[in-house]
């Protein structure tokens, strides 16, 4: 058993670029061979570069998680910091605010 199918998606057009090959910058992260070998494991990844305004939630846990404890980290409900992107989206509907 084990992961078969990987989405990796990243707001980053200049990573993207780099594990795609489009891009060969100098200096770079000495991580990219890393990631790149693990990509090209026993499994099907896809990589896909989403623009930061479109993936505003993502942008707002990356912050946040800035200022927590090192580890794996879940929430029963959304983070306070996340309710107006959310309301945006449309994923959260105004009614359900009074359970969060």
């Amino acid at each position: 058993m084990g992961y078969h199918q990987i989405f990796l998606e990243t707001d980053s057009k200049e990573l993207f670029n780099l594990l795609r090959n489009i891009s060969t910058s100098q200096g770079v992260s000495s991580l990219i061979p890393y990631v790149k070998a693990l990509l090209n494991q026993d499994w099907s990844v896809s990589v896909r570069h989403i623009p930061r305004e479109y993936n505003k939630v993502a942008d707002i846990l990356a912050h946040l998680a800035w200022s927590l404890a090192p580890g794996l980290v879940t929430f029963q409900d959304p983070p306070v910091e996340c309710i107006s992107a959310l309301l945006a989206d449309g994923v959260l509907q105004q009614r359900n605010m009074a359970s969060v």
